[in-house]
Order: C-alpha cells, then sequence, then structure tokens
C-alpha cells in the first residue's frame, strides 16, 4: 500500500508540474543542473506565475485610477496642512507685535502710574487668591454640610452656636466660626456626629473642650 501512495502522488506531482510548467521559468537565473529536481522547477514556476499577476495588477486601469484618487487626496491634504501653517504664522505675527506694542505703551508711562499698574496687578493677585481660598471653604463647607444634613440635618450655624453657648458657660475664648469650621472639618468627628440629634443639644458641650485644647490662635 506505501509503495502505492508513492507511485499516485509521484504522478500527482508530475500533472501539476506540467501545468505550472506552461508559465515561464526564469531558467537563465538557475544553474541547469539544479532543474532536474521536481521541487525545484515547481518554487520556479510558482515564483515567476506570482511575478506576472503582480505585473499585471500594477498595468490595470483601475488600479491606476485608484493610485490618482490617493495622490489627489494626499495632495489636497498638504496644501491644507500648508494653508493653515500660514494662518499660523500670521496669528503668531500679529501677537508678537501686539505685545511688541503693548511693551512699548507701558514703557511710556510716567513712573508713577507703572506704580499704579504693578499695584493693580498685586490686587488682582490677592483677589485670584482670596477668591480660590474661598472656594475651597465652600466646597468643605458643602462637604460638611452634606455629612451632616444627610444623618442628622444639623447646620454649622447652629452647631457653632451651641459652642460659643458651651464657652460662655465655661469662660473660654471661642474660636472665630471660620476657624471653628476648619476645626470641624479636620476632627475626627465620629462621635460628634452620633451626638449631634435635634432633641438631645447638651451632649455637644462634652466634645467642645477638643476645639478649645487644640486651638491655633
Amino acid at each position: 500500500m506505501k509503495l502505492e501512495n508513492k507511485m499516485l502522488y509521484r504522478n500527482r506531482r508530475q500533472q501539476v508540474d506540467t501545468k505550472e510548467n506552461e508559465i515561464p521559468v526564469p531558467v537563465e537565473q538557475v544553474d541547469v543542473k539544479l532543474l532536474n529536481d521536481d521541487g525545484l522547477k515547481l518554487v520556479l514556476s510558482r515564483i515567476s506565475f506570482l511575478q506576472q499577476q503582480f505585473s499585471n495588477y500594477m498595468n490595470q486601469k483601475h488600479h491606476d485610477k485608484q493610485t490618482e484618487i490617493l495622490s489627489s487626496k494626499i495632495s489636497e491634504l498638504s496644501k491644507s496642512y500648508e494653508t493653515q501653517i500660514e494662518q499660523l504664522k500670521t496669528q503668531i505675527t500679529t501677537l508678537e507685535i501686539k505685545i511688541d506694542s503693548f511693551q512699548i505703551d507701558i514703557a511710556k508711562l510716567p513712573i508713577h502710574k507703572t506704580k499704579e499698574y504693578e499695584s493693580m496687578l498685586s490686587n488682582a493677585s490677592e483677589s485670584i487668591v482670596q477668591y480660590l481660598s474661598d472656594l475651597k471653604e465652600s466646597l468643605d463647607d458643602v462637604h460638611f454640610t452634606n455629612k451632616c444634613d444627610k444623618h442628622y440635618h444639623i447646620s454649622k450655624n447652629m452647631l457653632f452656636d451651641h459652642y460659643t453657648q458651651w464657652c460662655s458657660r465655661n469662660n473660654e475664648k471661642p474660636l472665630t466660626f471660620l476657624k471653628f469650621k476648619h476645626k470641624l472639618i479636620h476632627y475626627d468627628s465620629t462621635i460628634l456626629y452620633k451626638k449631634m440629634k435635634l432633641n438631645d443639644v447638651q451632649v455637644w458641650g462634652f466634645e467642645f473642650p477638643f476645639f478649645v485644647s487644640n486651638r491655633t490662635e
């Protein structure tokens, strides 16, 4: 059986070689002695066939058209980018002129005006810093209010009122409202929250010494 299979395989190989050999084989590039090898003939034939296919594909009209379309698109994009770059260059030049002009104008100002201008800048900077500080405080307020309102419906103002009353009873100088809130935010107030019940305000005083003994003037 094995011998028969080998014979069948060889016959099929010869048939394939005959069909493949219809395609020109670049014999001149190969040593003639090697052409006796059926496998090499088959490989060379397939290479030649693929080369011919590629050549035909490259010469097809639809391929040329696709190439033209692609080339046209690339050209359009290139022009578009060049236009955008030129526009940016113009904008940069305009901006540079404005900056130079602005610097010249400042240089022409009298000394007292220059100081006034610097003062305005300083005030603006302080305003920005204050605004950021207020914003942070507002965010802290929201954080605290959300936590309290969600569980106990208690406001900071109400707690501060009771805090000042406690300080008054104990002859303690109270913190300012702002410092009190700051302490409250950073206080690990799990116990305090549990005692913050609308109908049980008397127990709040037990937590207030924390704010007094740890206060920072």
